[in-house]
Protein backbone atom coordinates (compact mmCIF):
# COMPACT_ATOMS: atom_id res chain seq x y z
CA UNK A 1 0.00 0.00 0.00
CA UNK A 2 1.58 2.98 -1.06
CA UNK A 3 -0.12 6.86 0.37
CA UNK A 4 1.02 10.19 0.11
CA UNK A 5 1.15 12.95 3.07
CA UNK A 6 1.71 16.42 1.13
CA UNK A 7 5.35 16.78 0.29
CA UNK A 8 6.32 13.17 0.79
CA UNK A 9 5.64 9.83 -0.72
CA UNK A 10 5.63 7.52 1.57
CA UNK A 11 5.40 3.54 1.01
CA UNK A 12 3.64 1.19 3.87
CA UNK A 13 3.42 -2.31 4.26
CA UNK A 14 0.11 -3.66 5.61
CA UNK A 15 0.36 -6.16 8.39
CA UNK A 16 -3.45 -5.48 8.71
CA UNK A 17 -2.74 -5.82 12.47
CA UNK A 18 0.47 -3.92 12.75
CA UNK A 19 1.13 -1.25 9.37
CA UNK A 20 4.59 -0.03 9.52
CA UNK A 21 6.12 3.28 7.89
CA UNK A 22 9.08 1.13 5.83
CA UNK A 23 10.46 4.49 3.50
CA UNK A 24 9.75 7.67 2.07
CA UNK A 25 10.33 8.81 -0.97
CA UNK A 26 10.94 13.05 -0.72
CA UNK A 27 9.47 15.45 -3.32
CA UNK A 28 10.56 18.89 -3.98
CA UNK A 29 8.38 21.50 -2.22
CA UNK A 30 6.84 23.73 -4.38
CA UNK A 31 5.27 20.62 -5.83
CA UNK A 32 1.94 21.00 -4.96
CA UNK A 33 -0.56 18.81 -3.07
CA UNK A 34 -0.82 15.34 -3.55
CA UNK A 35 -4.61 13.37 -2.62
CA UNK A 36 -6.01 11.62 -4.97
CA UNK A 37 -3.39 9.12 -5.78
CA UNK A 38 -3.75 5.93 -7.40
CA UNK A 39 -1.88 2.22 -6.69
CA UNK A 40 -1.61 -0.16 -9.88
CA UNK A 41 0.06 -3.20 -9.95
CA UNK A 42 3.79 -1.92 -8.16
CA UNK A 43 3.74 1.82 -9.19
CA UNK A 44 2.32 4.81 -7.93
CA UNK A 45 0.65 7.38 -9.85
CA UNK A 46 0.92 10.53 -8.22
CA UNK A 47 -1.09 13.93 -9.36
CA UNK A 48 0.42 17.66 -8.38
CA UNK A 49 -1.69 20.50 -8.70
CA UNK A 50 -0.66 23.62 -9.54
CA UNK A 51 3.14 23.17 -9.94
CA UNK A 52 3.62 25.11 -12.75
CA UNK A 53 6.06 22.10 -13.58
CA UNK A 54 5.30 18.63 -13.10
CA UNK A 55 1.71 17.35 -12.88
CA UNK A 56 2.50 13.88 -11.94
CA UNK A 57 4.98 11.44 -10.87
CA UNK A 58 5.26 7.53 -11.48
CA UNK A 59 6.97 5.95 -8.26
CA UNK A 60 7.85 2.42 -8.62
CA UNK A 61 7.39 0.51 -5.26
CA UNK A 62 8.25 -2.62 -6.30
CA UNK A 63 10.95 -2.85 -3.87
CA UNK A 64 8.65 -1.27 -1.12
CA UNK A 65 12.21 -0.42 1.38
CA UNK A 66 13.92 1.57 -1.87
CA UNK A 67 11.04 3.01 -4.04
CA UNK A 68 12.27 5.55 -6.66
CA UNK A 69 10.50 7.95 -8.63
CA UNK A 70 10.56 6.40 -12.49
CA UNK A 71 9.50 8.80 -14.33
CA UNK A 72 6.97 11.69 -14.36
CA UNK A 73 5.01 13.90 -16.50
CA UNK A 74 5.67 17.84 -16.86
CA UNK A 75 5.59 20.50 -19.03
CA UNK A 76 8.02 18.78 -21.26
CA UNK A 77 6.03 15.38 -22.02
CA UNK A 78 5.36 14.95 -25.88
CA UNK A 79 1.90 15.41 -26.82
CA UNK A 80 1.34 18.61 -24.56
CA UNK A 81 1.86 20.62 -21.32
CA UNK A 82 0.55 19.19 -18.44
CA UNK A 83 2.13 21.09 -15.46
CA UNK A 84 -1.11 20.95 -12.79
CA UNK A 85 -2.87 17.21 -12.47
CA UNK A 86 -5.86 17.06 -10.10
CA UNK A 87 -6.79 13.05 -10.42
CA UNK A 88 -5.27 10.31 -11.67
CA UNK A 89 -6.85 6.82 -12.66
CA UNK A 90 -4.53 4.26 -14.37
CA UNK A 91 -6.46 1.50 -17.02
CA UNK A 92 -4.41 -0.86 -19.04
CA UNK A 93 -1.14 0.97 -19.34
CA UNK A 94 -3.31 4.52 -19.59
CA UNK A 95 -3.16 6.87 -17.61
CA UNK A 96 -6.36 9.41 -17.58
CA UNK A 97 -5.79 12.47 -16.08
CA UNK A 98 -7.76 15.61 -15.31
CA UNK A 99 -6.81 18.97 -14.61
CA UNK A 100 -9.40 19.94 -11.84
CA UNK A 101 -10.58 23.63 -12.67
CA UNK A 102 -9.15 23.35 -16.04
CA UNK A 103 -11.99 22.38 -19.26
CA UNK A 104 -9.05 19.80 -20.46
CA UNK A 105 -9.06 15.61 -19.91
CA UNK A 106 -5.57 14.18 -21.25
CA UNK A 107 -4.97 10.31 -21.92
CA UNK A 108 -1.38 9.27 -21.55
CA UNK A 109 0.56 6.08 -22.50
CA UNK A 110 2.49 5.11 -19.08
CA UNK A 111 3.31 1.72 -20.80
CA UNK A 112 6.84 3.15 -20.49
CA UNK A 113 7.34 5.00 -17.11
CA UNK A 114 10.22 6.78 -17.61
CA UNK A 115 9.02 8.10 -20.73
CA UNK A 116 5.28 8.72 -20.24
CA UNK A 117 3.20 10.40 -23.69
CA UNK A 118 -0.09 11.83 -24.15
CA UNK A 119 -1.97 10.01 -26.84
CA UNK A 120 -5.34 11.50 -26.40
CA UNK A 121 -7.25 14.49 -25.75
CA UNK A 122 -10.66 16.13 -25.08
CA UNK A 123 -11.25 19.89 -24.51
CA UNK A 124 -14.74 21.03 -24.16
CA UNK A 125 -16.60 24.07 -22.09
CA UNK A 126 -16.89 21.94 -19.26
CA UNK A 127 -14.36 21.75 -16.37
CA UNK A 128 -13.06 18.14 -15.76
CA UNK A 129 -12.69 17.49 -12.44
CA UNK A 130 -11.97 14.09 -11.83
CA UNK A 131 -11.50 11.13 -14.47
CA UNK A 132 -11.96 7.29 -14.06
CA UNK A 133 -11.35 4.63 -16.39
CA UNK A 134 -12.88 1.18 -16.50
CA UNK A 135 -13.49 -1.26 -19.29
CA UNK A 136 -13.03 0.97 -22.24
CA UNK A 137 -14.81 3.62 -21.19
CA UNK A 138 -14.35 6.77 -19.30
CA UNK A 139 -16.22 8.79 -16.55
CA UNK A 140 -15.53 12.46 -15.92
CA UNK A 141 -16.85 14.75 -13.20
CA UNK A 142 -17.58 18.04 -14.76
CA UNK A 143 -17.19 20.28 -11.34
CA UNK A 144 -18.76 23.78 -11.23
CA UNK A 145 -20.50 22.40 -14.91
CA UNK A 146 -22.52 20.51 -11.92
CA UNK A 147 -22.65 17.05 -14.97
CA UNK A 148 -21.05 14.25 -15.81
CA UNK A 149 -19.66 12.72 -18.86
CA UNK A 150 -19.09 9.51 -20.27
CA UNK A 151 -16.29 8.50 -23.01
CA UNK A 152 -15.27 5.73 -25.20
CA UNK A 153 -11.93 5.30 -24.97
CA UNK A 154 -11.08 2.29 -26.51
CA UNK A 155 -8.93 4.14 -28.73
CA UNK A 156 -6.98 5.75 -26.73
CA UNK A 157 -5.93 8.51 -28.85
CA UNK A 158 -9.41 9.63 -29.29
CA UNK A 159 -11.77 9.93 -26.83
CA UNK A 160 -15.14 9.85 -27.65
CA UNK A 161 -17.83 11.45 -25.79
CA UNK A 162 -21.15 8.81 -25.84
CA UNK A 163 -23.42 11.25 -23.18
CA UNK A 164 -23.22 13.52 -20.41
CA UNK A 165 -26.01 14.05 -17.29
CA UNK A 166 -28.15 17.36 -16.89
CA UNK A 167 -26.68 19.41 -14.70
CA UNK A 168 -27.71 18.72 -11.30
CA UNK A 169 -24.94 19.02 -8.92
CA UNK A 170 -23.42 22.13 -7.16
CA UNK A 171 -20.03 20.26 -7.91
CA UNK A 172 -19.62 17.23 -9.64
CA UNK A 173 -16.46 15.86 -7.42
CA UNK A 174 -16.09 12.49 -8.98
CA UNK A 175 -17.75 9.63 -11.11
CA UNK A 176 -17.03 5.82 -10.59
CA UNK A 177 -19.49 3.05 -12.65
CA UNK A 178 -20.40 -0.29 -11.39
CA UNK A 179 -18.57 -3.53 -12.57
CA UNK A 180 -21.27 -4.32 -15.34
CA UNK A 181 -20.62 -0.44 -16.67
CA UNK A 182 -24.43 -0.75 -16.45
CA UNK A 183 -24.60 2.10 -13.16
CA UNK A 184 -22.58 5.15 -12.36
CA UNK A 185 -22.62 6.78 -8.81
CA UNK A 186 -21.79 10.79 -8.96
CA UNK A 187 -20.91 12.89 -5.81
CA UNK A 188 -21.89 16.35 -5.20
CA UNK A 189 -19.05 18.02 -2.88
CA UNK A 190 -21.10 20.99 -2.39
CA UNK A 191 -23.98 19.94 -1.63
CA UNK A 192 -25.25 20.29 2.29
CA UNK A 193 -25.26 17.18 4.44
CA UNK A 194 -29.05 17.16 4.04
CA UNK A 195 -30.17 17.50 0.96
CA UNK A 196 -28.71 15.20 -2.05
CA UNK A 197 -24.92 14.41 -1.93
CA UNK A 198 -25.00 11.57 -4.58
CA UNK A 199 -26.52 10.20 -7.22
CA UNK A 200 -27.00 6.83 -9.01
CA UNK A 201 -27.25 7.04 -13.03
CA UNK A 202 -28.95 4.40 -15.45
CA UNK A 203 -26.11 4.60 -17.76
CA UNK A 204 -26.92 1.79 -20.28
CA UNK A 205 -28.09 4.03 -22.68
CA UNK A 206 -25.19 6.24 -22.13
CA UNK A 207 -26.45 8.69 -24.47
CA UNK A 208 -29.80 9.39 -22.14
CA UNK A 209 -28.25 9.06 -18.22
CA UNK A 210 -31.04 8.39 -15.84
CA UNK A 211 -30.90 8.84 -12.18
CA UNK A 212 -32.41 5.98 -10.02
CA UNK A 213 -31.29 6.54 -6.96
CA UNK A 214 -30.38 9.91 -4.52
CA UNK A 215 -28.92 10.20 -1.03
CA UNK A 216 -27.19 12.21 1.76
CA UNK A 217 -25.43 11.37 4.73
CA UNK A 218 -28.11 13.14 6.98
CA UNK A 219 -30.80 10.12 5.56
CA UNK A 220 -28.65 7.68 7.05
CA UNK A 221 -26.44 9.29 9.85
CA UNK A 222 -28.57 11.78 11.23
CA UNK A 223 -27.91 15.10 10.76
CA UNK A 224 -25.44 15.64 14.08
CA UNK A 225 -23.21 13.33 12.05
CA UNK A 226 -23.67 13.92 8.72
CA UNK A 227 -20.81 15.10 6.42
CA UNK A 228 -19.81 16.46 3.30
CA UNK A 229 -19.26 13.67 0.78
CA UNK A 230 -16.18 13.44 -1.11
CA UNK A 231 -14.76 10.28 -3.61
CA UNK A 232 -16.23 6.84 -4.29
CA UNK A 233 -14.80 3.62 -5.42
CA UNK A 234 -16.76 0.53 -6.93
CA UNK A 235 -15.24 -2.67 -5.81
CA UNK A 236 -18.06 -5.64 -6.93
CA UNK A 237 -21.07 -4.74 -5.20
CA UNK A 238 -19.60 -2.41 -2.98
CA UNK A 239 -19.36 1.20 -3.10
CA UNK A 240 -16.69 2.86 -0.62
CA UNK A 241 -16.89 6.09 0.27
CA UNK A 242 -14.76 8.76 1.94
CA UNK A 243 -17.04 11.26 3.34
CA UNK A 244 -14.92 13.77 5.26
CA UNK A 245 -15.80 14.55 8.79
CA UNK A 246 -18.36 11.14 8.59
CA UNK A 247 -14.89 9.07 7.87
CA UNK A 248 -15.90 6.25 5.59
CA UNK A 249 -18.54 4.88 4.71
CA UNK A 250 -19.27 1.30 2.67
CA UNK A 251 -22.03 0.74 1.03
CA UNK A 252 -23.85 -2.49 -0.69
CA UNK A 253 -24.91 -1.97 -4.54
CA UNK A 254 -26.66 -5.27 -5.06
CA UNK A 255 -29.33 -3.23 -5.72
CA UNK A 256 -28.02 -0.20 -7.10
CA UNK A 257 -31.85 1.55 -6.69
CA UNK A 258 -31.91 0.80 -3.27
CA UNK A 259 -28.32 1.41 -1.58
CA UNK A 260 -27.56 0.29 1.72
CA UNK A 261 -25.26 1.38 4.60
CA UNK A 262 -23.49 -1.87 5.54
CA UNK A 263 -20.95 -0.05 7.75
CA UNK A 264 -18.98 3.08 8.92
CA UNK A 265 -15.52 3.60 10.38
CA UNK A 266 -15.40 6.89 11.86
CA UNK A 267 -11.65 8.55 11.10
CA UNK A 268 -11.37 11.50 13.36
CA UNK A 269 -14.12 13.10 15.66
CA UNK A 270 -14.49 16.07 13.37
CA UNK A 271 -18.43 16.48 12.14
CA UNK A 272 -20.50 18.55 10.01
CA UNK A 273 -20.07 20.00 6.70
CA UNK A 274 -16.85 21.25 5.03
CA UNK A 275 -13.42 20.20 4.12
CA UNK A 276 -12.21 18.05 7.08
CA UNK A 277 -11.79 14.72 7.92
CA UNK A 278 -11.82 12.05 5.47
CA UNK A 279 -10.82 13.38 1.96
CA UNK A 280 -10.14 9.88 0.34
CA UNK A 281 -10.13 6.44 0.39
Amino acid sequence: LATIAFFTAVALVSNPASPQQVSTVPIKLGLGLADALRVYQHRVYVPQQNTGTVGMLIINVEDPRNPRIEGQIDGKITGGNLTSIHSVNHWKGYAHLAPGPAQDYAITDVRSPSSPKVVGRYSGPEEMHEAAAFKGRAYLAEGQSGSYAIFDVQDPANPKLLGRTARVSGYSHDAVPSADGRYMVGTDEFATPTSTQFRVWDISNPASPTVVGSYSSAQYLGAAESATVHRMHYRDQYIFNSHYGAGVLLWDSTDPKALKLQDRFDTSPLTGGGFKGAISV
